[in-house]
């Protein structure tokens, strides 16, 4: 019986070892001669103000024109995101450029560890992407 609850741990062990979170920091653009855009997405804490209101928050930097318009959150979060389904969030971003909240919608794909972004209702100007595919 022991060995076979051995066996058991270690079968599990890859799976958990290299189960992905969507916590992080990602990339878009790289490709792209004239922009970049970064976002960090985390779990609020439970000192947070956000615990308990939102299931994902983060922020934002988006680089465009070779830095011709720069629209980046440095002083705490811009991103507030709602768990709909598994790997799913809905919520908004707050552009720093034009200061106004845009709807989002993001869906984790941990296969492939990356995030499928979608502005769903864009409103004022900002400079990050309506749609596109962040990467680590």
């Amino acid at each position: 019986m022991k060995t076979l609850h051995i066996f058991s741990i270690l079968s599990l062990y890859p799976f958990v070892t290299f189960s992905q979170s969507i916590e992080g920091h990602y990339r878009y653009g790289v490709e792209l001669e004239d922009r970049l855009v970064e976002i960090t997405l985390e779990f609020p804490q439970k000192a947070s103000e956000y615990y308990g209101v939102y299931d994902l928050i983060g922020d934002h930097c988006g680089v465009y024109y070779n830095g011709g318009r720069i629209d980046c959150e440095m002083d705490g979060s811009s991103i507030f995101l709602k768990m709909t389904s598994e790997n799913t969030y809905i919520g908004k971003i707050k552009s720093a450029y034009g200061l106004e909240f845009s709807d989002l919608k993001i869906i984790y794909n941990p296969e492939k560890d990356q995030v499928n972004w979608e502005i769903l209702m864009p409103r004022g100007q900002f400079y990050f992407p309506y749609d596109a595919v962040f990467v680590r």
